[in-house]
This record gives structure tokens, sequence and C-alpha cells, in this order.
């Protein structure tokens, strides 16, 4: 049974398919078929006469009717269907189903959508003037279109007449009306046209393709006939011509010939006529008379299938075997670049009128006109753009974003797609970090981030508990707007709400007290069984937690190198569950630093590394370096060094975050542990040069063991300081202002050298 809608929306079509008389439009009197010429001359271009031409012609053509067939089948078997532009938006997607299932059924008063394209692409190829169809839907015939359409239905091309009006394009001359013209406002209307002229009084009458092949045509078309009127009778096929001879006698040879090929059914091929004399003076000769042309009909014919197959625009291998053709990768690019010119070119242009004269705005008309061998080529291109990409992410020579920015310029990514992923990393679609939507004062955001304090993104000013609170019952109101807004716009920026407080609660949730250099040197054994606590909190595996239990004695408590005065005595464990002690008596700068690289690559080695395990490699990294070159005990620091040695904790702890990030964007974070140490080097010489030496003792600036050096080190070479001399000058060993950055350089000072 059919379906009611379908029935109803037919039924519909045929009431509104119907325009009134044109008023005060110069629309001219089209020349109907009737007064086409009937010569074998073709008509010039442009007028009703040679489109009418062009419509025999193609059809008495064997080579052009097979070039107009393939180009139609390519082109109207190209699946088409309407989608929604936000695909996220349930309703958009549920009417674009529906208007794709009823364009396809209504079309063509309920003959299809396939009737209607393949008339539409016939005269598209066929004829100058076009392909013409007109969109039925409700309103005022001779206005816009008002709602949704109902179906488009095909109109012929000789019956319809470019005005060259805006508001109303076309006029249609109803061959079942006497002729009558009936005006189509230019929302009703879609019609198009090849190569379409730039000359303003032809109204976008263009050149066709059976008008760009019809020379190659006419050339293929002669051979045939040429052909047909040599081999369509049974010509003498030779005369013997002599001297001696009447005519009268040549004359009985041939009907005596004639005759003997009648008995013998022979109804094409004429046999040799022969006579004899007994005149022994009498002399023969032969004529032929239906030897084929001296040239090669092959070449011929395959030349003129090349020419035809470029004016359609037609790979040649659709319509003609190429033997001789380019095969390999030259051969599948040109193939490539042919097999889309003719469905690029038209499914482009049809798209666009259906979307804007078919369709509302918030949905679009899309064509899949790529063929297996296109699908296969884009496939292998996108693979090699994404290893190139992975390769590239991974060397830190571009970013996330920028690789992202890359998908969408390359269709690899949608702008939706790149949107959502990068609210999800906590940046806009401009790059903006998303913490900016607090402070824009305007609807919907000030409203809807409001937290009711003046800098909600700062967690050292700002309560935890009651940030957390206010988040909570922030996101709530947004999902409610949410829920009643329709509109595409105010979607998007609620989501960009709802992102920027779940960033909040995120940042709020993780937030500790930063660790400061005063209280790891007040109190590290504190400061240890705090950060060893977290690390509990955070679920460390059987294996971490026996080697935390390692410093601890047989009723569980903490060893003397965990207590306050450990430091005093000059030995500090890792806090936590370091692998080895590291003791600054005991252990030369390499040492530490062997330790440290240990301890790192070991930690950045697990699928998802620990930030607080982090912070406290790093955190008593850079203090045992500066206790270290200083020669101290941590509680014999100034206020100047305590502050000196925070600034470059802090600096590194900030950085722990993008370094997580680079992990799990498969980055090889051996560079990374390499600039740690550099700056723990770095630190470790501030403090030897800050050290209570000897009064005025020189330190020695001394090379290291590197094949080559950078300027600064070479011309520091050999010099001769006190520390605070060399502190006053800024640059130190292994430092990273150096020219070197100091990540490679091994570079020392020496006192009494």
């Amino acid at each position: 049974m059919s379906d009611p809608k379908v029935m109803d929306a037919i039924e519909a079509s045929i009431v509104d398919a119907t325009g009134e008389l044109p008023e005060g439009i110069d629309v001219g009197i089209p020349i109907l078929p009737f007064m086409a010429t009937a010569g074998s001359m073709v008509p010039p271009w442009w007028s009703f006469q040679r489109d009418m031409y062009l419509r025999n012609f193609w059809k008495r053509s064997s080579h052009l009717a097979m070039m107009v067939y393939t180009g139609q089948n390519m082109l109207v078997n190209t699946p088409m269907r309407v989608v929604p532009r936000d695909p996220s938006i349930v309703s958009h997607s549920e009417q674009a189903e529906l208007l794709t299932y009823m364009m396809m059924n209504v079309s063509e008063f309920g003959e299809s959508m396939l009737v209607a394209k393949t008339r539409f692409v016939e005269d598209y190829l066929t004829q100058d003037n076009g392909g013409f169809m007109e969109v039925i839907g409700p309103g005022n015939a001779t206005g816009p279109i008002e709602g949704l359409p109902h179906s488009v239905r095909h109109l012929d091309s000789r019956y319809c007449w470019r005005t060259g009006n805006k508001e109303f394009p076309v006029v249609y001359h109803d061959p079942h009306d006497g002729g009558k013209g009936y005006k189509l406002h230019r929302t009703r209307i879609i019609y198009m046209a090849q190569m379409t002229s730039s000359a303003v009084e032809m109204n976008g009458v263009g050149f066709c393709a059976v008008s760009r092949s019809l020379q190659f045509a006419q050339h293929l078309y002669d051979i045939m006939v040429h052909k047909q009127e040599k081999l369509g009778s049974r010509p003498i096929s030779q005369i013997l011509v002599g001297s001696g001879f009447r005519g009268s006698h040549i004359m009985q040879a041939v009907v005596a010939a004639n005759t003997a090929m009648n008995n013998q059914n022979l109804s094409r091929y004429g046999r040799v006529v022969g006579l004899g004399s007994d005149d022994t003076n009498a002399k023969m000769e032969v004529v032929s008379m239906n030897d084929f042309d001296p040239f090669n009909e092959e070449t011929s014919v395959s030349f003129a299938m090349y020419g035809l197959a470029a004016a359609f625009g037609i790979p040649i291998q659709e319509v003609w075997p190429s033997a001789g053709g380019k095969s390999g990768r030259g051969g599948d690019m040109q193939e490539s670049r042919q097999r889309g010119k003719l469905p690029a070119e038209f499914h482009s242009e049809l798209d666009q009128q259906l979307t804007q004269k078919y369709l509302p705005s918030h949905l679009e008309m899309v064509s899949d006109w790529s063929d297996d061998y296109q699908d296969e080529r884009e496939a292998i291109n996108e693979d090699i753009r994404a290893r190139n990409r992975e390769r590239d992410l991974g060397s830190g020579s571009i970013t996330v974003r920028a690789a992202r920015e890359q998908m969408v310029e390359k269709r690899d990514l949608t702008r939706g797609q790149f949107r959502e992923m990068e609210l999800l990393d906590g940046r806009l679609e401009n790059g903006s970090h998303i913490s900016v939507l607090f402070y824009l004062q305007k609807p919907p955001y000030k409203a809807l981030l409001d937290l009711g304090v003046e800098y909600p993104t700062s967690m050292r000013l700002n309560d935890k508990d009651t940030m957390l609170e206010k988040i909570d019952e922030q996101s709530a109101k947004t999902l409610i707007e949410l829920a009643s807004t329709s509109s595409y716009r105010e979607r998007r920026k609620l989501e960009e709400i709802l992102a920027a407080l779940k960033w909040l609660e995120d940042e709020y949730f993780n937030y500790a007290e930063p660790i400061s250099f005063e209280d790891m040197a007040l109190a590290p054994g504190k400061v240890a069984q705090d950060i060893h606590a977290l690390n509990e909190l955070e679920g460390e595996d059987e294996e971490e937690d026996a080697t935390d239990n390692a410093g601890q004695d047989e009723e569980g408590k903490p060893q003397a190198a965990n207590m306050p005065n450990a430091a005093r005595d000059g030995t500090l464990t890792a806090p936590g569950n370091a692998p080895k002690e590291m003791s600054r008596k005991e252990s030369s700068i390499d040492d530490l630093l062997d330790d440290i690289e240990s301890q790192l690559e070991k930690e950045f080695a697990k699928e998802e590394p620990s930030k607080s395990r982090l912070k406290e490699i790093v955190l008593l990294a850079f203090l045992l370096a500066y206790l270290e070159g200083a020669q101290i005990d941590n509680g014999d620091v100034t206020a100047e060094e305590s502050k000196m040695v925070s600034d470059a904790q802090a600096a590194y702890l900030d950085q722990i975050d993008t370094m997580i990030e680079r992990k799990q964007n498969g980055n090889d974070m051996r560079g990374t542990i390499t600039r740690i140490k550099s700056h723990i080097k770095s630190l470790y010489w501030e403090g030897f040069v800050r050290a209570k030496g000897a009064q005025g003792e020189e330190v020695e600036w001394v090379l290291g063991a590197t094949e080559e050096h950078c300027l600064d080190c070479g011309s520091f070479s050999g010099q001769k300081k006190t520390r605070e001399e060399w502190m006053k000058g800024g640059l130190l060993p292994q430092s990273g202002l150096l020219e070197c950055t100091g990540r490679y350089c091994d570079c020392m000072l020496l006192a009494g050298g």
C-alpha cells in the first residue's frame, strides 16, 4: 500500500505546479520545434533551431549516443541526500531524513527523483539552453515558496525561455496549453547550463557537451555513412577494359555476371566480370571500383573518441578500449582527474541550487559522487596525512591544535568536531583559553558564569568547597537553559559555558597548595609524609607500596631519615616510594642526576604518570642540587636563596601538566628529562658560587669533555674569578642562558685551580 504522506504530497504537487501569465515582462516568443530547419547544416549558436538539431543529431550518432548515455548514467546514479548542518540536533536530522525520502519519491508527480533527474541531465548534456526543473511548493505561484516544498519536476528545455529578469528568470511555454507562457519565480526554478555565456544578452545560455563534441561526432557519423553507402549495395568490384572489344560485349558480360550472382544469392559482394575475344590483338586492364579509402580507420575513430571523452568530461576507459593507454600511477592519476570533471561540475552546482531553493537554512543537499577508485585514493591520502601529523606531534614541531586545524583544512575533521575537541582541551574555537569566558561581560556568559567572586579562576584566593558548590549550581542552570533552547547559535554558547564550568570544577577538585622551598627546608620529613599520603590516595600499585615501606622500622614507624633533624645531619631520603637514597654528603651532583633521571624515566614509563609523584621528584631534586652546590644544610639558607630556589621549583611545577600531555600524545620523554637535568645542574652552580668559601677565593672555568663548545664557554675557558664575581656576571656552567643552553654542557668551576 502506498505511503499516505507520499500520495498527499503528489496531489499537492499537481495543484501547486501552476503558474500565471506573465505581466510586464518582455519574454519574447520561443521558436517551437516545428520551426526548426531540417537541413543538414548545423544552425549557428545560439538558437532554438540549433538545440533541436542537437537533440536529433545525437540520437543518430551511435558514438555520441554512447557518450550521452555514459554521462547520464554517471550523474543520475550518484546518491543524493539531505543532511543537517549540525548533526547533533536530533530534530534537524529527522527532518533531513524526511525531506530526502519525500524528494526521492514525490518528484515528477510520483515518478521519483530518478526520472526527473534523468530528463534534466539529458537536457543539461545535449542542449545549449541547459536543463530546467521546477521546484513545487505552497504559496502564490507567482511568488516565492511559503514553507517546505513538495518536490521537483522536469521542464522541457525547448519550451523554457530565459528572460534575464532577476525575479522571474524563466518563462515556461506549456505545449499542452497552446504554448501559453507561465512565469516562474527565482525560488521555484532550478536551471543549469554548461559553459554559460559571458554575454549579458544571452541570459546565461551555455555551450553543452554535444555542441563541444559536434565536429568529432560528425566525423564519426560521416565515416559510418560512407561505409554504409559503399557496402550497403552490391557494387561491381572490378571492370575489365581493353581494346578489340565492343561495348555491347562488355555490357552482356556484366548482365551475365549479375545473373550469376543473383543465382548465388550474393547481396553485397560483387564478383569479377570477365569476357573473351577471338581477336589476337585484344588487350585488357583491371579498374578497381570499391577499394577502401587510404586512411587508418582505427586511428581516426580512436582520436575522435578521445575528443568526445574530453568534451564530455568522461574517462575514455568508460566508453572505449584504450589498449595503448597509460598504466601505473600516472595513468591512474590521469583517469582520476578525468573521472571527476563532469560529476564535480554538475553536482556542486545542483547541490547548491537545491540547498538554496529547496531546503531550510539548517539543512543542505549532499551528493556522494566519488567512485570506488576515488574513495581508495582519498583513504590512502588521509592515512598519509595522519602519519605525517603523528610524526610532527611526536617531534614537537606542531601542537595538537595546529594538527586539528590542518585536519579541518583537509576536511578530515568538520568545524563542529574541531570545536568540540578544543572545548575538551580547555580552548575556544579561536584558540583562547576557556577561562576567559568567566570574565566576558555579555549574555549568557555573564549570568551563568557568575560564581559570586571577582576572580573565579584564582584557586589561591577562593575557598575550594564553596567554589565547587557554586559551579555545580551554575551547571544545573545551564543544563536547564540548554534543554529549552533550539537556536543553534545559543546552543553553542551554552555548550561553551558547560565546558568552562567543567574545566574550572576539575581545576578546583585537583588543586593542592604548592609546596614551597621554605616548607621543605624547615620540615622535609613532614612534607615527604604529606606527599606520600597523597600518593596513596591516588592508588599506587602493590610493588610501589612495598617500596614505600622500605624506609620504616619493624614497628612501621618512620626512620630517622624522614625526621626534620635528619636534614641537619646531612642526609635526606626521597619521600614516597623513591627506589634509592639520595645523600648529599655521600653522592656527587652526577650521582644525584643519575638518580633523578632513573626515577623520572620510571614514572614516565607508566601508562598514566602520577602528577604528585613527578612534583615530588622535581621538588627534591632542585632542593638537593642547590644544597650540594652550596655545601650547606637546608636550615642554613638565607631568605634570598629560599626565594630563588622556590622560583626555580615553581617554574617546573607549572610545566608538569604539559609534560603529562606530551607523554599522552606519544612523545619521547627523553628530551623532557634532559631539560629537567639541565635546570637542576644550573641550580647546583648557583649554590656553588654562593657558597661561603675562603675569603677572596678564585674559581676557574674549566671546559668539559664535549667535542664542541659554544662561544660563551670558549670565551670563559681558563678565566679565574671569585665566586661573588661569577655570581654577579650571571653566566654559569651548564646554564640555560649560555649559547649552548647548557643542556649538553659539561663545563664546571673548580676551586684552587
